[in-house]
């Protein structure tokens, strides 16, 4: 029976095959990008990196009006994270915005 495990099957064991037939290992590790609680804000210095990347992904996204979500989706974190990040940013004046609830846009200033 060992002659017919291959060393990729011991890489892969115990995931569950995909849509192509490859399988996954299961400990294998998720991406960073638009994943909830891979954002550290627990710091100052992991909150400002953050808010920068706010900023930059307003900017990238035109500067105009855009929802909540679409900046998360660009950044990552939580949506609690966005949109902490997003009322410091209002506070200091660099982000304004419009609107209530699910309607509100954020704009560069």
């Amino acid at each position: 029976m060992l002659r017919e495990i291959t060393l990729g099957q011991l890489a892969d064991a115990g995931g569950k095959p995909n849509k192509r037939g490859k399988t996954k290992a299961k400990n294998a590790p998720k991406p960073a990008h638009g994943k909830p609680g891979k954002v550290n804000t627990r710091t100052q210095a992991g909150r400002e990196a953050y808010d920068k990347a706010i900023l930059e992904a307003l900017n990238e996204l035109g500067g105009g009006p855009v929802s909540g979500a679409k900046v998360k989706a660009r950044v990552g974190g939580t949506p609690l994270q966005a949109r902490t990040a997003l009322n410091r940013l209002i506070e200091t004046g660099a982000v304004t915005f419009e609107g209530k609830a699910r309607g509100t846009k954020y704009s560069l200033k």
